[in-house]
């Protein structure tokens, strides 16, 4: 189904691909990034919907939002019943069995069930990133880094031979922000797909420059004050995607706790 073109959570794990050592540092939390990446190719495969997740301001948030799996909406026909159209990568269709199954039963044929947004998150993220290393190793994007940490804690890491991979998607990004006018020019409140018609833009381009943003890798990509603009226009796409918005609630709400709690066992 995707042919040749990486998926976006492949996308965002070359983004984390260190141009000088050549290996893939993970940012903290990032594991809720690649889930939101898996329910943005989901959704992007018309695989799931999610609902009531208008964004900032509007009448659903990314708080209240819903993801519902395809076939529950079209009674196990159309675009994302089993024999149709949908995912065909490990890491996606392990993500939408898990959310096929967990989905409670329809209410009424209008308004059928789904799962919290946050939930399918943090469940996604638990083992998100498997898959997906594998598939980029199997590609031969990554290679596999096998040692033991003080010769005794086994770890694995990944490398590539070159910062191609990266490079690539970072010339993507790079595109998209060239396209877009200043943030105080863009339409007031506007969602990606809104702003995505109206510039003309893959939709897939745009969710990929906001979940690198909620995934805290814009600071990677444009360094320094000099690239504060191209900083700011990434966080405001972020905060133009529910997804986005909801990735990066539950990275702020874990830290937070850990914060918390490490401020208490100091205090005691």
């Amino acid at each position: 189904m995707f042919g040749s073109r990486t998926t976006l959570p492949e996308d965002l794990l070359l983004l984390c691909l260190d141009p000088r050592s050549l290996r893939v540092r993970r940012p903290p939390y990032f594991g809720y990034a690649l889930a939101g990446a898996v329910l943005s190719e989901l959704r992007l495969a018309r695989a799931i919907d999610v609902r009531g997740g208008a964004g900032p301001g509007g009448p659903g948030t990314a708080r209240t939002a819903e993801v519902i799996p395809l076939p529950a909406l079209a009674g196990g026909a159309g675009a994302g019943a089993k024999d149709g159209p949908g995912p065909s990568h490990p890491g996606l269709d392990a993500a939408l069995d898990w959310l096929t199954l967990s989905a409670p039963a329809s209410r009424t044929p209008s308004t059928p069930g789904g799962l919290p947004l946050p939930l399918c998150l943090r469940r996604i993220a638990r083992n998100a990133a498997g898959p997906f290393l594998d598939s980029l190793v199997e590609q031969g994007a990554l290679q596999v880094d096998q040692h033991r940490v003080f010769g005794l804690i086994p770890r694995t890491s990944y490398r590539a031979e070159s910062a191609l991979g990266h490079q690539q998607r970072a010339a993507r990004i790079d595109a998209v922000l060239r396209a877009l006018p200043p943030v105080e020019r863009l339409s007031e409140g506007a969602s990606l797909s809104a702003i995505a018609r109206s510039r003309s833009l893959d939709p897939r381009e745009l969710r990929l420059c906001a979940l690198a943003a909620a995934a805290d890798l814009h600071h990677r990509l444009y360094p320094g004050r000099e690239q504060r603009d191209q900083r700011r226009l990434l966080e405001t796409l972020a905060e133009r995607d529910f997804l986005s918005t909801a990735v990066r609630a539950l990275h702020e709400a874990d830290q937070t706790a850990a914060t918390s709690a490490a401020a208490t066992a100091v205090s005691t």
